[in-house]
């Protein structure tokens, strides 16, 4: 039998796991968020992230695909997901290391088949035409960083200068998928807001009346985002008798899109204080500016990659993934970026998942690797990243329907090694709550 999990117990698990996870400071540290939009979240839900993200050929029945939307033509039941994490972070240089610890929500989404297959085989029909939606809100990027270092000059003595760092931005995206006979297309539509906090503080220690001085940056963030893909499946066999579709596929994707503005709206404190005993007196506002309106532009991807799928026995995919950062600006907070670059590669092995006796057959193993570069740049090299994974997809019974947990552990680095390097462990717990009784018409006879 499968495993038995009941509403109570779902959630139960994730306030749990919640709760262990939320924190009353940033989700994750990095001083690297300082530049740029910060650091971008992973954008692919448990499964697929568990195989490093090959979402440009990923398609299934049952899961859902947040980076591609044509994927979503190939889905023919109703998933819920939803999805947590914690991350352990160890920040090294030559001199010093330090640890973190963090973590929170990574994402919750609906996707919906249009077309309920139940319907169709009630009916007699054999259609060729599939159209499913999805809808998904989700961390975009995060900003979460508290630098010092002390210094000294020559006749003022000592300071000390420190940088902290806050906030990031959300998406909500909407997707439609439609899919005819072998061929895929889609396109997302998101909204993308948040606010992002950088402050720079200078300390004088060594003077009797030391003087502080402050810079504070405040940037809200908004717009919208797009987003298209294709999928093209190839059948390596025919289909058996009872099967509507060949056991056997190699699918081609790609996704992407043209790079896209966004808006900002900004406040600006730059000001120095003198410090007497427990009192703060202002001495000087050099800039006190508040609501000022920008423009900003994200760049343009193209991620193309190929995915086989053995059923559920054995899955195996590759992607390649450029990003044109040089493209980016920001009025508010402007830097130069660089263009980045992913490969990743990922497998997955069921032993049988029509095993009534034994769990661990029914158990999904994946792995996946990824490595690139990042867009952002010290002392003019251009960081570096990645990640390996490893993750299991338990099914059990919800509302009678079977259903997925993924448990994933993520290892990898970012950053430069003889420089400022970030490594990190994560650990993933995502749901997948699967449904095929929505939109389904009712009969009597």
């Amino acid at each position: 039998m499968y495993w038995k999990l009941r509403l109570p117990g779902v959630l139960l698990l994730v306030l749990s796991f919640c709760r262990l996870t939320a924190q009353e400071k940033p989700r994750e540290y990095s001083p690297y968020s300082r530049f740029g939009f910060g650091d971008l979240t992973e954008p692919h839900f448990s499964a697929l992230g568990q195989l490093a993200g090959i979402a440009a050929g990923f398609h299934d029945r049952n899961m859902l695909n947040y980076s591609n939307p044509a994927a979503l033509g190939s889905l023919r039941n109703t998933a819920f997901e939803g999805g947590v994490s914690t991350k352990f972070t160890t920040l090294k240089n030559q001199d010093l290391s330090k640890d973190f610890f963090g973590g929170g929500l990574d994402y919750l989404a609906l996707g919906v088949p249009i077309f309920n297959p139940i319907n169709e085989a009630l009916d007699r029909l054999e259609r060729k035409f599939h159209w499913g939606m999805l809808v998904a809100l989700k961390p975009f990027s995060h900003v979460g960083y508290d630098v010092s270092q002390i210094d000294s000059i020559t006749g003022t003595g000592r300071y000390e200068r420190r940088y902290t760092g806050s906030g990031g931005t959300y998406e909500f995206k909407w997707s439609n998928g439609f899919e005819y006979r072998n061929f895929s297309a889609g396109l997302g539509l998101g909204y993308l807001f948040g606010r992002m906090s950088y402050r720079r503080n200078l300390d004088l220690l060594a003077v009797s009346l030391p003087y502080s001085t402050i810079f504070l940056d405040e940037i809200s963030v908004k717009g919208f985002r797009w987003n298209a893909g294709l999928q093209y499946r190839i059948n390596l066999n025919k289909s058996v008798e009872g099967e509507s579709e060949s056991t056997k596929t190699l699918t081609f994707g790609l996704y992407g899109q043209t790079s896209q503005s966004y808006n900002t709206i900004s406040d600006h404190l730059y000001r120095r204080q003198l410090i007497v005993s427990a009192q703060v007196g202002v001495v000087d506002t050099v800039r006190d500016e508040k609501e000022i309106k920008g423009r900003g532009k994200l760049p343009g991807e193209f991620h193309l990659g190929v995915f086989y799928s053995d059923r559920y026995k054995f899955q195996a995919g590759g992607q390649l993934s450029l990003v044109s950062w040089s493209a980016y600006t920001n009025d508010a907070k402007p830097e130069i970026l660089d263009n980045s670059s992913q490969f990743a590669f990922g497998l997955s092995w069921c032993p049988d998942i029509s095993s009534l006796d034994n769990l661990l057959k029914r158990i999904t193993y994946r792995v996946g690797f990824k490595a690139g570069n990042d867009p952002r740049s010290f002392d003019g090299e251009q960081l570096k990243n990645y990640g390996v994974t490893f993750g299991v997809g338990v099914p059990f019974v919800f509302q009678r329907k079977v259903s997925f947990a993924n448990f994933a552990v993520e290892t990898g680095s970012m950053g430069l090694k003889d420089k400022l390097k970030s490594n990190y462990l994560q650990l993933k717990l995502g749901f997948t709550l699967n449904d095929d009784e929505w939109f389904l018409k009712r009969k009597y006879n």
